[in-house]
This record gives structure tokens, sequence and C-alpha cells, in this order.
């Protein structure tokens, strides 16, 4: 505790050197829970659900040789040059008895070109390990997620796969997000090997490894081969990239930090082991300038529920308390510090499910700032849709305690938050999300999930002052019977200054309006004028429907 206190006033001298927040504390307010949001958002039309329905069918095979794209609105910025990529699931035998989230992976690419050439599109989907050997074998991997709410079928699936293939049992859909991160591009997926992507200034999208370790990096897991998570956060100081892997087939239930340097995911720099007291999910992580966050939330993977009691093994313990991590990075590099569990600072909260984390950083006096999109999900978790909001914890490293927790906003239900790229583990003014319209089922072409959403616009959170903190400052909502089909993605303008969070937002969204014949546009946003409406609006060749994550990839990390 001594040490962390000559910590505490080395930082706040050179508060400024090392990126702690310089704004007026402010008080957050709780806007208490969203329970009557959800009964609100939880009527869907018939004609909702039917166009649900058409956004959930997947893409009829690859384009693998670029198509042109149409401008049809506006004029694309001349500093916005490169390619953004969609991920998702996108299964070949929808017949409404798998999954939605068991389907491989398939990468829409729209690349926007200089002046005076026609922008692309290309989609592929990611040639896995999995998919190698079915075209092999002329067999199909079982999936393993159609087995919500039960868990022994689970169990079958996986001993069918070994039969078929050998191990690892379950198939790596590579299906979830795609990690940018120096001259690496992977597409990543929850718990599962991870592949290597390139893609070409032309469009084309190519795999150039399946089953990616690292070089060995990946934590190792018999189940799936090695495991490699959908999300990090890259340090837009150091360029460091930071994540958090967890297992839940090793003993001792482990997770681990994993940091890895600037130049990509070959490059890698240290690791922390992270014992946990039972698996928990870790879909995501935060970073601050001096910390890492471990999102230890109630969202448990529970393999007693699915041998003993036929249940499905992600569980949420809501009657239990949940925990929020900090661990120092120098920590992580400290060769002196040997038992790990003694670097984690860990902080009790209120149950939570938080999929996805916003931001974090440190204010003037040290305390850490986390938000987050919370939920508060049922007991079937994979089968039913559950809202989140947005959320934020208050916590004080040096007691290793809360000072806060709440919502700080229940006007409206939101998914995927992003943050501009360059502030990252720094205080920022604006914060973006998709809102949910309603959500509802049932769907039609998977068993699980039972319920969709629709998302029809894009939030814009402002937390410049206390008039304002957490409050809806901006939004663009879509014209009726249009939808959302990827997040919002933050790309910087070239040259403005890292703390004027300028930049645009792009994101694809498809017209319903016509069920037999679908349309997709890119829209690109002025991410600090989203009322103002599309700076440029390309209509796409084919049809985008759902998928998961989005990401961009400059001009100069294309391949020629």
């Amino acid at each position: 505790m001594h040490q962390l206190f000559i910590i505490l006033i080395f930082f706040q001298k050179t508060r400024e050197t090392y990126g702690l927040s310089t704004t007026t504390t402010i008080t957050p307010p709780n806007r208490g829970t969203i329970q009557k949001l959800d009964s609100t958002l939880s009527q869907m039309s018939a004609k909702e659900n039917l166009a649900m329905n058409a956004l959930f069918k997947p893409a009829k095979g690859e384009i693998l040789e670029p198509l042109d794209i149409d401008l049809v609105h506006g004029k694309l910025p001349e500093d916005l040059l490169g390619s953004l990529l969609r991920i998702g699931p996108n299964s070949e035998d929808a017949d409404g008895n798998g999954a939605f989230l068991d389907g491989d992976g398939m990468v829409h690419c729209v690349t926007l070109n200089r002046a005076g050439q026609k922008s692309k599109y290309a989609r592929a989907y990611v040639q896995t390990v999995g998919r190698t050997r079915e075209a092999m074998n002329k067999k199909k991997y079982r999936g393993t997620l159609d087995a919500a709410p039960r868990g022994r079928p689970i169990l079958w699936s996986l001993f069918q796969n070994l039969l078929n293939f050998g191990f690892p049992a379950q198939k790596d859909t590579a299906n979830t997000a795609v990690i940018v991160h120096g001259n690496t591009i992977l597409a990543a997926m929850e718990q599962g090997m991870p592949a290597r992507l390139q893609i070409r200034s032309n469009g084309m999208i190519k795999t150039t490894k399946s089953g990616d370790t690292l070089n060995g990096c990946a934590l190792s897991d018999p189940i799936s081969g090695c495991i490699f998570p959908a999300h990090g956060r890259t340090c837009p100081n150091t360029g460091e990239f930071f994540c958090v892997s967890y297992s839940s087939a090793l003993p001792g239930c482990e997770a681990r930090i994993d940091v890895f340097a600037p130049q990509g995911l070959d490059n890698h720099i240290t690791s922390m082991p992270i014992s946990l007291p039972k698996p928990s999910m870790i879909h995501d992580c935060a970073i601050t300038s001096n910390y890492i966050c471990i999102l230890d939330s109630s969202l448990k993977v529970d393999a007693v529920q699915m041998l003993v009691y036929d249940k499905f093994p992600v569980v949420v313990e809501n009657d239990k308390k949940a925990r929020i991590g900090l661990v120092l990075r120098k920590d992580l590099t400290d060769s002196h510090l040997e038992q790990n569990d003694k670097r984690i600072i860990w902080i009790q909260v209120d149950p939570y499910v938080a999929l996805h984390a916003l931001n974090a950083f440190e204010r003037r006096d040290g305390t850490v700032v986390l938000r987050a999109f919370k939920s508060e999900p049922r007991l079937s978790y994979m089968a039913d849709y559950t809202l989140s909001a947005l959320y934020e914890w208050v916590l004080d490293p040096f007691t290793s305690s809360l000072i806060s927790e709440g919502y700080l906003n229940t006007e409206e239900a939101v998914e995927f938050p992003v943050v501009d790229p360059r502030r990252v583990g720094l205080d920022h003014r604006r914060a973006f999300g998709s809102r949910v319209k309603n959500y509802g089922g049932p769907l039609r072409d998977f068993k699980t999930p039972q319920q969709g959403i629709l998302l029809d616009a894009i939030l814009s959170f402002g937390f410049d002052d206390e008039a304002n903190y957490g409050s809806i400052v901006d939004s663009y909502k879509l014209p009726p019977e249009h939808y959302f089909v990827s997040e919002p993605t933050f790309v910087p303008r070239v040259a403005s200054p890292s703390d004027s969070e300028q930049g645009y937002i792009l994101a694809l969204a498809t017209d319903t309006s016509d069920l037999q014949n679908l349309q997709t546009h890119l829209y690109i946003l002025d991410a600090q004028n989203l009322a103002s409406g599309p700076l440029a609006l390309l209509r796409l060749p084919v049809p985008v429907t759902y998928g998961i994550h989005s990401a961009f990839v400059p001009e100069d990390r294309l391949v020629a």
C-alpha cells in the first residue's frame, strides 16, 4: 500500500505526461434501472418481425472479385481512405435447427478509394481449419450453441466432431470480430482459433493463415485448439495492444492478460496468468493510461450445470457479487513481482453483465472511471435477447473500493459502444452506440437465439459537463424500415488533433421496405454532427444482412 501511495503522488505531479484526466470531477447521476425500457421495447409488430427475419438471412455465396459501388449522395471525404470490414456468422444451411452464432465467419469489405476511382465491395468466408477439414472429409461439424437452453447436447456434438475430425473438437468459425493491430488483421471468435486476413487495395479478401496461434502465444485449449479473445484495446500513447483471454477447460479456471508490441500480433511482449474462483466469460477488457481492467462479471461458465442438470453452461449469477480487477500496466513487465494474484486489485461491485466495455480512464485524483453497456440478463442468456444501457463504475485502486456505480442513461437501449480510438484509455467527451428500436421473435431460420433486434439510429452520448453527463447530445435516425447491419465504426480525421474527437462514423444499413429486394448503403456521418445526415451515401451492389463487429483498415495497411 505504501508503494501505491508513492505512485499516486507521482502520477498526480505528472498527470499530463501519463494522460490522466484534467477535467473537473463530476458526480455521475444514477438514472435507475432499465426494466421499464425493457417492457417498452419488447413490442415488435408483425411487419417488423418480417424485416428482422429478412436481416437474419445468410448471404448466398462469396463475391471474390470486387464489384463497383455507386456514390448516390454527397461526397467522399478526401482523407477517408481504406477498407471497412464487417464480419459475422453466415451459415450455409440455415434450416431453422441451428444457431446463428455457429455459422462460419464471412467478411464483407467496402474499400473507399481515391477521387476518380470507384469504391469496391467484396465478401468472402474466412478459410478456417474447420472449413478445410469439412471440404476434405465431406462432413460437417456439429454446432454447439443450438443446444440452449439445454447443456448435454453440447457434449454429444463435441463427441461427434471428435469422431469425425479429431482434435480440436470445436470448429474455429472465426465469426465474431476483426482485430486490426499494426501489420496484423485477425478474424477472431469467442474461445477459438483466429485466422489471419489480408486485404488488398483493390478490395480483395484473402485468408493467409488459419488456426493462427500467434507463434504459440494464444492460450492453449484442448477443445478448440487455442484461444484468443474477440476484443482488445490499443493504447494510443504507446501503440501496445492489450487483451484478456479465458479458458473454461483448463484446471484452475485460468484467464490471461497478453500485451503485444505496436508492430503487430507477431510481436508478443508479455503475459500474466490470472486465477479465477470460477470460470468467467470475459468477452472484453478496457485500459487506462496505467491500468488494464478485467471484467470478472456475473456471466459464468459452469460445467456442472451442463453435466448434472442438463442446462446451458453459460449462467448468470445475479445473486452474487461480481468483480472488476485493476492491474498496473507496469507490473505486467516487472520480473520482481512473482505472485500474480498480488498484482491484481479486485473491487467488488453489484452483479453485472457487460459484454462490451466503452472506455476507461483515470481522474486527477487517481480514481478509475469505467464505462460500458450493461445488461440485466435472465437465466436463459443465450436464447433470449437482453437489453443494455450506458453504465459507469468509479473505482478507487488505492483502497480497493467502489466509489459509485449506476446507469448514466436509461432513455434508450444501446449496442456496440465506440469512442475515438485516439481516446482509448483517456477521458473522452463523446461516445457512440446503436439504438435498439425493439426486439422480439420468433426467428425462423435459427433455433438459437429465439429473439432478435432492430437497430435504427446511432446515438452520441455527451460527457462535457454535469448538465449533459451521459445524455444523448446528438443522433442520426435512419429512414423508416431501414436498419443498421453493422456497428458504428469511428475513423479519425487525418491531421486533426487527438483531443478534438473529430472523425467519421461509418455504418452499413439495409432497406427492408421491399423484402424481396433488400438494398444496403454505407452511411458516412460526421461524428461531431450526426443530425446533419450523411456526408456521403454509397449504394452496395448486393444486400448485406446481419453480422456482428466491424473494423476499419487504413489505406497504408492494405496490400497493393
